[in-house]
């Protein structure tokens, strides 16, 4: 009977214990690597060279404001042009009045490790990006660009976005 008693002890908790480590319905986040020691830090900036706070890994207590450092970012010269564009269609020529808003972001790692700025810009419908390179991905509105920037080392990235309204074709 005693010997009884013990085997079902056992077996209820080896039953408990594997029941314990069963993974629930809730699937745990993807680890994105950012918190080795050797890994990229990551810097987040807006279309006006804004620092703000990552929103991965927000800090405790009081909400933290986007600041400015003209060490870390700064806006090289911001642009705005127009021009015509004109194309030969089913004997037709087709022209578009074409704006261009252009700038050049200057990002600087002042830090000793490697730092990856994620560089958020706006972009409303009906204006596309017209950048080399192109952003990673889109974020609602918001055109999302990757900067790697070694210790020290300043990088620029040049961004644009351009809006074409169409003119009446001609008959040719």
């Amino acid at each position: 009977m005693k010997r009884r008693r013990l085997y079902l002890l056992l077996a209820l908790c080896v039953a408990f214990t594997a029941s314990a480590q069963q993974p629930s319905n809730t699937p745990r986040p993807a680890y994105d690597g950012a918190d080795a020691i050797n890994a990229p830090l990551r810097g987040y900036v807006d279309q006006d060279c804004r620092i703000l706070p990552d929103p991965l890994h927000p800090g405790p207590g009081s909400k933290e404001k986007p600041y400015r450092d003209s060490a870390i970012c700064y806006i090289d010269g911001q642009h705005t042009s127009q021009h015509r564009e004109e194309r030969i269609d089913d004997h037709q020529l087709l022209r578009w009045d074409v704006s261009v808003v252009e700038q050049t972001f200057q990002l600087t790692d002042i830090s000793d490790r490697e730092v990856i700025f994620v560089v958020s810009y706006p972009v409303e419908r009906p204006w596309v990006i017209d950048s080399d390179p192109q952003p990673v991905r889109y974020e609602g509105n918001n055109a999302i660009f990757l900067v790697h920037v070694q210790p020290g080392e300043r990088v620029s990235l040049h961004v644009g976005r351009r809006i074409m309204k169409p003119l009446k074709p001609k008959s040719i």
